[in-house]
């Protein structure tokens, strides 16, 4: 009997961190009198609780690591993962745009992660509008905000192309890229609690392109583009 108490207690004290339950099921209970019945009781619940507690309180805490949700940019961290400070689980879709991303968004969400960075809108460019892309990107910030509320969000802007070094497509410009991250910059202004990351100075040339030593074809980064940005993510893991 003394043992059950002593766990129930334990598992009081632990409750107490659970924000989910602990008002609901603590409510009114005194130790005095018959009150010690009624903890008994209680102790027991949070005996049988122990088994399924991560998943009823998952909404106020963080059981994954980090996630990355948007396209071949943050994709082709699989080729060099050992640029990133920590393992990430990669969403990322290649030639995907953001609705793509607001389909991971839940997909991350439900395994609630401490972190979620997102990249996505390069190919949205040559899609979509740009009202219909800050609609879509709004959505992707919500659905984590409301699905995983313990979930840092961090929002990157779009890296710059370099056409000059590497004439190719050009379908995609430089002033549209610019378009799209103001988009980004205004939406996340709308989202107190996301952090917006932009580390364009870190790949743009003089000339407003994205520098030639660290792009393999004008828009994805090579392997030495990828250890700039995996630098640069580090203090945010």
């Amino acid at each position: 009997m003394l043992l059950v108490f002593y766990i129930g207690g334990l598992w009081r004290q632990h409750a107490e961190g659970c924000l989910c339950l602990h008002r609901e099921l603590y409510a009114g209970i005194h130790f005095t009198g018959g009150a010690k019945l009624k903890y008994f009781a209680m102790s027991f619940v949070f005996l049988v609780f122990a088994l399924f507690q991560s998943g009823v309180c998952a909404q106020t805490t963080s059981s994954a690591g980090t996630v990355f949700i948007g396209d071949s940019m943050l994709y082709g961290f699989n080729n060099f993962p050992d640029y990133l400070p920590g393992s990430v689980t990669n969403l990322a879709v290649t030639a995907s745009t953001s609705s793509s991303a607001l389909q991971s968004a839940s997909k991350a969400a439900s395994i609630h992660p401490k972190s979620v960075f997102i990249m996505t809108g390069t190919n949205d460019i040559q899609s979509g509008s740009v009202d219909l892309f800050s609609k879509t990107y709004d959505s992707i910030l919500s659905t984590i905000e409301v699905e995983s509320p313990g979930t840092k969000i961090y929002a990157e802007t779009l890296f710059p192309v370099n056409w000059t070094a590497f004439p190719q497509l050009q379908a995609i410009d430089n002033a549209s890229v610019a378009s799209f991250n103001s988009a980004i910059r205004g939406v996340v202004s709308t989202h107190p609690n996301v952090v917006l990351l932009d580390f364009n100075a870190s790949f743009t040339d003089s000339d407003g392109n994205m520098k030639k030593e660290i792009s393999k074809d004008g828009m994805h980064l090579n392997q030495s583009g990828y250890k700039i940005w995996g630098n640069l993510l580090a203090p945010y893991f």
